[in-house]
């Protein structure tokens, strides 16, 4: 029996604005010298350059990470939305199931009812709210009349409850499957990419060995030196060092040690409701200090 195929992996390092424009710039150099390749090789040919260079430009064409995401993370803003309207009207119903069923008979109804989903899904675990609202339909289904004449649930909640776990339904039916569109596409991107890193790394090894006694053109074809040349190492500068957001510090001091040191290179700014000037033995201090 055949094997499953498994989600492919990048078989490249560095970053994909690494990987396009190192390529591009390999496939230029190749078809500088397309001659000594063709000599070399049969499988190189008249033009072979172009060909690889629109396989880079489909590649990088394909959707990024924030296209490819943006559909579900769009989703997910309408879900959270319905969320909140969903919740808020079992919450309704659990007033009327306690005005309708008072004493120790609102326990098992209010568990009849989903109560056992409740905080996960308050707190959006989004398989959990279909199944509260979902009991929640079930039991307004089943006791209508006693939550209507004795609980005070109006004659329109049922339907209303009803169209809005229908929304929240639909809408969780998209967002999830906008989430696995994304994941498809990004295997897609993958393959893509793995598929013209392979095509290049090849033709850099026939580089190498073609150009073995010309040490500057057989840089040309060593991927790492290719890497060297793109921003913001090779962009002519030194590339900064970022600086953190925040840097936290937790000192615990004893008697015979209340000398703290450190070195930082910028300006430092320390702010916080915890900072004291003294160190106490014993006493927990904290600074938070913000570049």
């Amino acid at each position: 029996m055949a094997q499953n195929e498994p989600r492919p992996e990048r078989d490249y390092h560095g970053t994909q604005a690494e990987l396009y424009a190192g390529l591009d710039i390999v496939w230029d150099s190749q078809a500088e010298h397309e001659p000594e390749f063709i000599a070399e090789n049969t499988k190189y040919t008249i033009g072979l350059s172009v060909t690889r260079k629109n396989a880079i430009q489909a590649a990088r064409a394909l959707p990024d990470g924030q296209a490819r995401g943006a559909e579900a993370e769009d989703l997910r803003i309408i879900l959270v939305e319905n969320h909140d309207v969903v919740i808020g009207f079992w919450n309704s119903l659990d007033g009327y199931i306690k005005t309708a069923f008072k004493g120790k008979h609102y326990k098992p109804r209010i568990e009849e009812a989903g109560k056992k989903y409740y905080l996960t899904s308050y707190n959006q675990d989004w398989e959990d709210v279909l199944l509260l609202l979902q009991s929640g339909k079930n039991f307004i289904d089943k006791h209508t009349t006693k939550l209507t004449n004795d609980g005070g649930m109006p004659a329109t909640f049922a339907s209303t409850y009803q169209t809005n776990q229908t929304n929240f339904g639909v809408t969780y039916s998209k967002f999830k499957d906008a989430q696995q569109d994304s994941q498809m596409e990004t295997d897609v991107k993958i393959k893509a990419n793995n598929a013209i890193y392979k095509d290049g790394r090849a033709m850099m090894e026939d580089g190498k060995h073609i150009f073995r006694k010309n040490a500057s053109l057989r840089d040309r074809f060593i991927w790492e030196r290719i890497v060297e040349l793109l921003s913001p190492s090779g962009g002519g500068g030194t590339p900064p060092t970022p600086l953190p957001q925040s840097i936290s510090f937790i000192l615990l001091l004893t008697d015979a040690d209340r000398t703290v040191s450190f070195d930082y290179t910028g300006n430092i700014f320390a702010t916080g409701d915890m900072l004291t000037q003294t160190w106490e033995t014993g006493t927990f201090n904290t600074v938070v200090l913000s570049n």
